[in-house]
């Protein structure tokens, strides 16, 4: 039913040999083949898709290393039945210690169909899913390594969202399902450095939690299946895994995400949630601003 996730798998290895093609090559490389590798990028980002019962966002890895150190981050992905946006921040008010907050809001949509019977012929429905997702963090940092270049990161993190699904069916009224979600999550990741490049991956093991919704009884009897099919099983787990790749322009870190979901619950494989949602980032590390302006005073 659903062939997002399939190309969205398809499309990662050439995220990751373009990348890598800028990241090692150590020519110099004309403006023009970097346009090209960017758009290998964005056509790479109009494979992937979401999720209408859960759709994850990006895991918050943080790049903080010291007291004081502070960044803002902000991307997105983009398809044509996609678009999203997020937001993320994290700051260390003490040494080892980390505080995040994320921002997600993602427009998803699709096409339902229904297997025909002798009696009934096959049902073609169009919807539309809107989701906002934000959630706060709290954890810890610690050096590791030879050189102390490589980062150890234990975060744990609370959040809430909303997700309202919209579904349209020739010849019938517009129906619609709202629901209201929490995921609470423990987040033990690794962010590694060579140079410019930086390299990280995180599991974030999330326990999600349907509160409330509004359904409407209209709607599809196979997607009320479906939905209740997630209410009776709420709360459940699910194993979320993070890999990055980004590349250091000081204060700006570009880089390519990848976070893929794995079902914890055997029960929910039929509403597929098992996605892989891949998002470009640029992430601005206000410390190092801040320590530009100090040298430069210096002098």
């Amino acid at each position: 039913m659903f062939e997002g996730a399939g190309k969205c798998l398809f499309w990662l290895p050439f995220f990751k040999s373009a990348l890598f093609t800028v990241l090692f090559n150590r020519t110099r490389m004309s403006y023009s083949l970097l346009r090209a590798l960017g758009a290998v990028l964005v056509l790479g980002l109009m494979g992937c898709s979401s999720n209408r019962f859960y759709a994850p966002n990006t895991v918050n890895l943080p790049y903080l290393s010291h007291k004081g150190d502070a960044t803002i981050s902000g991307g997105g992905t983009i398809s044509v039945d996609n678009i999203g946006l997020e937001g993320q921040a994290s700051h260390s008010p003490i040494e080892g210690v980390g505080v995040t907050a994320s921002f997600f809001g993602l427009r998803h949509r699709g096409l339902l169909s229904s297997p025909p019977s002798p009696s009934i012929s096959s049902v073609v429905i169009e919807f539309n899913s809107r989701t906002t997702f934000g959630e706060v963090g709290l954890g810890f940092y610690r050096k590791v390594g030879k050189e102390q270049k490589h980062i150890f990161n234990l975060y744990s993190t609370v959040g809430m969202g909303r997700m309202h699904n919209t579904y349209r069916e020739h010849g019938k009224a517009t129906t619609s399902a709202v629901w209201n979600l929490q995921r609470y999550a423990l987040q033990p990741g690794i962010r590694l450095q060579h140079k410019r490049l930086h390299f990280g991956t995180a599991l974030r093991a999330s326990y999600i939690r349907y509160s409330s919704g509004n359904i409407d009884a209209r709607v599809n009897i196979e997607e009320l299946a479906r939905i209740e099919l997630i209410e009776e099983k709420s709360p459940f787990l699910v194993g979320e895994v993070l890999w990055t790749v980004g590349y250091h322009l000081s204060p700006v870190i570009l880089s390519l995400n990848s976070t893929s979901v794995a079902l914890g619950n055997p029960a929910l494989n039929e509403l597929g949630l098992a996605s892989n949602h891949v998002s470009l980032m640029a992430s601005f590390n206000l410390h190092e601003i801040k320590g530009d302006k100090k040298k430069s005073k210096k002098k």
